[in-house]
């Protein structure tokens, strides 16, 4: 497969490729249809209108950081109380307390001191990259520092710091995938209050948390008990509007409410920003700051298997066109595929990836893509199901949304015997019965619009989700969508 003009993505800040990172994931629009008159309920197609949108207002995507979505998993329990802080001189400090608010000295001789600084490297380093907390603010909001309690710290770090300098992990994950951020609870070792940690791991595989680095934090009013400040010494809870423009300058983006207001600050490669929001009086109440630029020095593994995941040998083709309208079995040209299929059964076949797809997919994600051939086109969901980064070649096709417009020549057949040439009288007679079944008239596009969701377990893990959208004078199917979700 030609990837000449694949635009690749970055992980925490570094490029699988030798051209600029990016700091947000390509999403795939190019050549995609609008559909008029969608319904919510979890169809992907109100995702890319949603995503067209909000290429719109980037500023926008970008400050509202993955860290406040407060429901993150967590799966194992970290407690440890060690400590390391670094002096002015950049030699490590011994403390008597973990999370102290002050930094000391250690004048207890060479044995002491050799002593500490193997513990402190130990804890203090991910990869070849030996992090060095400053001592001091620097006054440049782009440095991402932030001193808790006298403790300072600068975005990104390494994960051990947390629990070196007296933070206790609340369930935090014990690996973390490729690519991907997660949220991590830590009780201030002053206070005990949450504070909510994003941890990255910019690796192309999965690696243990203690690999990760820690990106962002957000803190909120519930954390007064603790004295938070930002360069230069602005402080949580007490600066303004007013202070933060005197300091920093204009915002980047400003967006006012009725009894509150979004600051935003963001850098020129949009790897990074401060988003604050303020109160009726201008009072900064909650703080968002997340760097997902990689640290100098920091040698990071960015080769991508070749391989297929597992998950593509154990598929295993349907031998015939779809006998049940949850059976997942689409009929494309002739050859039947079962959701989640795999990318090589689709190109085997002579379909060709649509060339602007993203190269590759980070662990446990997803892009949208196109099939083409002979001058038809159908459109796609390619998800990774792996806590590594793969080439999107190696994906699993998850959904598929053919339009009549796209696709007029080659004959494609959902589960049920309903084409896509069809009418809504097939569906509705195939579906009606389930209790998910919607359909709403548009009077705009002049469509009518077709949701079920159809559960295949009884927790809800394995469910169908197909929208449809249909001419509501002749009942002709425009559009069809149909997704396999887990």
């Amino acid at each position: 497969m030609d990837n000449n003009n694949f635009k690749p993505k970055e992980i925490g800040g570094v490029s699988f490729k030798d051209e600029p990172a990016k700091g947000y994931q390509q999403s795939y629009q190019s050549s995609q249809p609008q559909g008029g008159g969608k319904s919510s309920g979890g169809s992907n197609m109100m995702l890319w209108i949603i995503i067209g949108v909000l290429a719109v207002a980037l500023l926008v995507v970008i400050v509202i950081l993955v860290v406040r979505d407060k429901d993150s998993s967590k799966d194992k329990k970290e407690e440890t109380t060690t400590e390391a802080t670094t002096s002015e001189e950049g030699k490590t400090d011994a403390t008597t307390e973990a999370g102290t608010d002050a930094t000391t000295e250690a004048n207890t001789g060479d044995t002491t001191e050799a002593t500490t600084a193997t513990a402190t490297t130990e804890a203090t380093q991910t990869g070849a990259y030996e992090y060095i907390a400053p001592t001091a603010f620097s006054g440049d909001w782009t440095d991402f520092q932030i001193s808790i309690n006298d403790v300072y710290y600068q975005f990104p770090f390494p994960y051990p710091i947390l629990a070196a300098n007296g933070w206790v992990v609340d369930n935090g994950p014990s690996t973390v995938g490729s690519g991907d951020t997660e949220l991590v609870f830590a009780a201030s070792p002053h206070s005990g209050k949450d504070f909510i940690f994003s941890v990255t791991n910019p690796s192309a595989t999965s690696q243990s948390i203690d690999n990760c680095l820690v990106t962002g934090l957000m803190i909120d009013s519930d954390c007064n008990e603790d004295v938070v400040k930002l360069a230069d010494n602005l402080v949580f809870l007490t600066a303004t509007k007013a202070d933060f423009k005197a300091t920093f300058g204009a915002p980047d983006f400003v967006q006012e409410y009725e009894d509150m207001e979004y600051v935003s600050y963001i850098t020129d490669d949009y790897m990074g920003a401060l988003d604050m929001e303020m109160d009726s009086n201008g009072v900064c109440y909650e703080i968002t700051i997340e760097n997902k630029s990689l640290p100098e020095g920091l040698a990071v593994n960015t080769e991508i298997t070749t391989d297929a995941p597992e998950i593509n040998a154990s598929y295993v083709a349907p031998t015939g066109p779809s006998t049940d309208v949850t059976d997942s079995i689409i009929t494309i040209d002739g050859y039947n595929y079962k959701l989640p299929c795999p990318v090589s059964e689709f190109t085997k076949n002579g379909w060709i990836m649509e060339t602007m797809t993203d190269e590759y997919i980070n662990a446990n994600s997803w892009t949208l893509s196109a099939f083409e051939k002979d001058g038809e086109k159908f459109f796609c969901e390619i998800k990774n199901y792996t806590d590594d980064t793969i080439y999107t070649a190696n994906g699993m096709v998850c959904m598929i949304d053919a339009y009549d417009d796209y696709a007029k020549s080659v004959e494609i057949v959902f589960p049920g015997n309903i084409a896509l040439t069809g009418n809504a009288s097939e569906f509705e007679a195939a579906y009606s019965g389930y209790e998910n079944f919607t359909c709403d008239k548009d009077d705009e596009y002049e469509t009518l619009c077709y949701n079920v969701t159809v559960f295949l377990d009884p927790e809800g893990h394995e469910s169908i989700f197909i929208w449809l959208d249909c001419d509501y004078n002749t009942g002709e199917i425009l559009e069809y969508q149909y997704e396999f979700c887990d």
